[in-house]
């Protein structure tokens, strides 16, 4: 039965079919019966459909039973390349995961401070350079700080450094002992001052520049 036979009471009129045009033969109570039929014929040939298309999206579907303590994901965090697709998916395009130790990504644990901020530590001194100023020297280390994402360098003011973090001017490779303890430290000093004041000056545009 076609839609148009449930709702005007007789076949659609094509260039196949084509039948006389007369008022309905039925009214009043055998009306009403008549039309319950029909809704009632409608209704089991919705449902058969229904059936049908269930046991056709049930053969890719599988039954998922979950306990608790049981892993699963609910949502995805997708890229940014990714931004355009939906990030929630249905259960019937997800896997079963298996679980692999070498798929263990290990976090490093952040400590903050009571204002909510975490504290960057300094791994090494890689260079040194004199500010010559009127009436005294300032000597400055460049210094390598290791950040949860990436390594920053800045320069820092020696004495400041040497009493906060000691044990950096004691390890191995570079330290500001090697040219304390070198026979022409001062020439070597002043070498570094000259060499950093031809290439840094007031309108220096380095971030971490002391000629600021």
């Amino acid at each position: 039965m076609s839609p148009y036979e449930a709702l005007y009471g007789r076949k659609c009129r094509t260039p196949m079919f084509w039948n006389e045009v007369g008022e309905r033969s039925i009214v009043g109570p055998e009306f009403v019966e008549e039309t319950c039929r029909v809704v009632d014929i409608i209704k089991e040939r919705v449902r058969t459909t229904q059936n049908r298309q269930k046991q056709y999206a049930d053969t890719r579907r599988r039954d998922l039973e979950f306990a608790v303590g049981d892993k699963v994901f609910l949502k995805l965090a997708l890229p940014p390349s990714m931004s355009s697709v939906h990030d929630v998916f249905h259960i019937s395009l997800l896997k079963k995961y298996v679980k692999d130790p070498t798929h263990v990504l290990t976090v490093d644990l952040l400590e903050l401070t009571d204002d909510l901020t975490f504290e960057v530590t300094p791994t090494e001194i890689t260079s040194r350079k004199v500010q010559r100023l009127r009436n005294r020297d300032i000597y400055y280390v460049k210094v390598t700080w290791k950040s949860r994402d990436m390594d920053e360098i800045t320069w820092e003011e020696e004495n400041a450094m040497r009493k906060q973090y000691p044990h950096l001017f004691d390890s191995e490779g570079y330290t500001i002992e090697d040219y304390m303890n070198a026979p022409t430290y001062g020439n070597v000093a002043a070498m570094e001052a000259e060499a950093e004041v031809d290439t840094h000056d007031s309108s220096c545009e380095c971030n971490s520049c002391v000629f600021d």
